[in-house]
């Protein structure tokens, strides 16, 4: 019969790989399962009062629960690792702060985010901020899924020259932070135009309500900034592979909105990397048809 001074140096031992993060590749590839179930039945089979052995049960089954989120998001992540990279650039103690979040997390949804951090960071260290990783540490569901809409309506400028510094993204407003009920009308009504099924649906899919947008704020992923415009040609990139340029005519320039992404907004967009959207793009030409002005689609 185990003493408990066994049982408490098992799960003491286990403690201390779940938090040792410099090894914590090596980890992912071993059984620890099994350490589990004989860790449980070790606990069954002692002399420990029943609220002794209860909690230890529970602490056990915890870890195996984080343990399966942390090795599913590494698992993803694994995949999108580069071949080039020196695993051993990565801080000890991001690894440890990341995985301190990550094993808690076990909808899918968030999981594939959580994998792209891991693989961004993997692939070049120091770009993941642990700023951002508590920002998505809070983030529900429905709040990853707001900035996956906001980012289907992300455009680049067209340059004439490979930029030294990363540019910023231009947001072309769709009007959801002004009256987002009024909005989503025009949307159903410029897609049922345009011949998209199930239009009214597809609306909702690609738009927001200004509630929406305050969480992304509160968040720290966009701000409030000044109005602006461009007059450079902006590109948007859809699933095909094909990219559509729009180009303001006449000296007539394209709005940016007022919101844009704040450091981490663009930290997530860029390890994201959203295509764009065929019904988010026909919103954004009608809203600039709208708004009266002059540009070609090439």
């Amino acid at each position: 019969m185990p003493e408990i001074k066994d049982v408490e140096s098992l799960v003491a031992a286990s403690d201390k790989v779940i938090n040792h993060a410099g090894n914590i590749f090596s980890w992912f590839e071993k059984p620890h399962e099994e350490a589990r179930s004989y860790l449980i039945k070790l606990i069954e089979n002692s002399e420990l009062a029943p609220e002794e052995a209860s909690s230890l049960i529970y602490n056990s089954r915890k870890l195996i629960r984080e343990y399966a989120n942390s090795k599913s998001i590494y698992e993803q992540a694994k995949k999108r690792f580069s071949k080039n990279a020196d695993e051993e650039a990565i801080d000890e103690d991001w690894l440890h702060f990341f995985f301190d979040k990550a094993q808690k997390v076990s909808n899918k949804g968030l999981q594939f985010i959580w994998a792209n951090l891991l693989a961004g960071e993997y692939n070049k260290p120091g770009s993941i901020s642990r700023k951002l990783m508590h920002i998505i540490s809070i983030m529900d569901a429905n709040s990853a899924h707001s900035f996956q809409t906001i980012s289907q309506y992300v455009f680049m400028p067209k340059l004439l020259f490979e930029p030294r510094y990363s540019t910023e993204t231009i947001i072309i407003p769709v009007g959801f932070y002004t009256d987002s009920f009024d909005f989503r009308m025009k949307a159903e009504r410029w897609l049922k135009k345009d011949g998209f099924n199930d239009y009214s649906k597809v609306a909702g899919d690609v738009t927001m309500t200004e509630g929406e947008l305050n969480d992304l704020e509160n968040l720290g992923l966009v701000q409030c900034v000044q109005e602006a415009s461009v007059k450079t040609p902006v590109l948007y990139t859809l699933p095909n592979s094909r990219t559509v340029c729009i180009v303001p005519k006449d000296d007539d320039e394209l709005p940016c909105g007022k919101y844009a992404f704040t450091s981490e907004g663009n930290q997530l967009y860029s390890i994201i990397c959203p295509t764009g959207n065929e019904a988010a793009l026909a919103i954004t030409i009608h809203n600039l048809q709208e708004l009266n002005l002059r540009f070609d689609i090439t």
